[in-house]
């Protein structure tokens, strides 16, 4: 749903609104919020297109996926051999040198 709210947390803010702002305020104070999430869209709309103007269309074909910081680790723990654990120091196989427990 919006922002991940489910409809409890909906209903309990609506509640919320009533009572702080009073039945009389709350439609104008609605009206204002969202002149304000419409004036921020646009904004970030017109941002978005104004920076795929300068830069172009070549920057967009790059991986950027490849850039991402978490990439190499989920990598590293995917290919990982499947007798370990991936954030052991040491292997979780008993090797042939180690004694009988």
């Amino acid at each position: 749903m919006l922002f991940d709210i489910g409809p409890l947390e909906m209903l309990t803010l609506f509640v919320i609104a009533v009572v702080v702002l009073g039945p009389d305020r709350l439609p104008k104070a609605v009206s204002e919020a969202a002149t304000v999430l419409r004036k921020v869209r646009s904004f970030s709309d017109s941002a978005r297109s104004e920076i795929r103007t300068e830069l172009g269309p070549e920057v967009f074909d790059l991986p950027l996926p490849d850039l991402d910081p978490q990439t190499p680790a989920q990598r590293a723990l995917t290919t990982a051999d499947p007798g370990t654990d991936p954030l052991a120091t040491t292997p979780t196989r008993p090797s042939a040198t180690s004694p009988p427990v």
